[in-house]
């Protein structure tokens, strides 16, 4: 009768076990969490340029918006802002634009 008692625990754990694994659930991803993942990661399209709260474009690259401000002539807190959060802030001294 041991024996017998004996092989019955092992089939119930194996049993036990089978059934867990069933049951266990899939690793999820970042990506499958958060289905904008890469939406919300790419590269902005455009960006915004301001000097103090007046807004002087929209610009489709950061390269073009920071030759846009040196070029402009004007003076004074630049601000970058893309459209995914991204952000740039510089001052330009009214000197650095006469010396030009």
């Amino acid at each position: 009768m041991e024996t017998t008692g004996t092989t019955t625990i092992i089939q119930v754990i194996t049993k036990a076990k089978i059934s867990i694994n069933e049951y266990v659930p899939k690793e999820v991803t970042r990506k499958e969490k958060e289905p904008e993942f890469e939406e919300h990661h790419k590269q902005p399209e455009e960006f915004k340029l301001f000097i103090g709260f007046r807004q002087l474009g929209i610009f489709g690259s950061i390269m073009e918006a920071k030759k846009y401000a040196d070029r402009s002539g004007l003076w004074g807190a630049f601000n970058l802002l893309g459209d995914k959060g991204y952000r740039d802030n510089w001052y330009v001294f009214e000197s650095e634009v006469n010396k030009e």
